[in-house]
């Protein structure tokens, strides 16, 4: 009888952390650009993942959808260093990975049911 033998990475390991509500360095990791289900309008995919403090090695999604441009304020805010302007259109795709200068407040939160770390805010680095 063959016995099954598991090894973890650190990243396994800190999949299913929640860590306490904070401001946390973050570096992205993934963006995917997909139309969504209901309305075919654009729902992009955000992977962050954590490189400080308690959310070393954590990993947080976020979809934002193009119809609910206010969710995409803050983080775009943060990108570009200034607020956001009425008639502009602001591009997130691939070019956002490897980026590693912005802050991510992440906290637990409620998705679909389920205790997950969410996003609640980003800034920049400070310098």
């Amino acid at each position: 009888m063959s016995e099954a033998l598991f090894q973890f990475t650190e990243e396994d390991i800190a999949r299913d952390k929640l860590v306490s509500p904070g401001w946390y360095d973050v570096i992205c990791t993934k963006v995917e650009n997909k139309p969504a289900k209901t309305d075919g309008s654009n729902n992009c995919w955000i992977t962050w993942k954590g490189s400080s403090g308690d959310a070393n090695m954590v990993e947080v999604a976020e979809c934002l959808n193009e119809k609910f441009a206010p969710n995409a304020k803050k983080l775009i805010s943060a990108l570009t260093g200034e607020p956001v302007k009425p008639g502009v259109a602001y591009k997130l795709d691939e070019s956002l990975v490897g980026r590693d200068s912005l802050q991510a407040f992440i906290a637990p939160g409620d998705v679909n049911g389920v205790t997950r770390n969410t996003i609640k805010d980003y800034r920049r680095k400070p310098a």
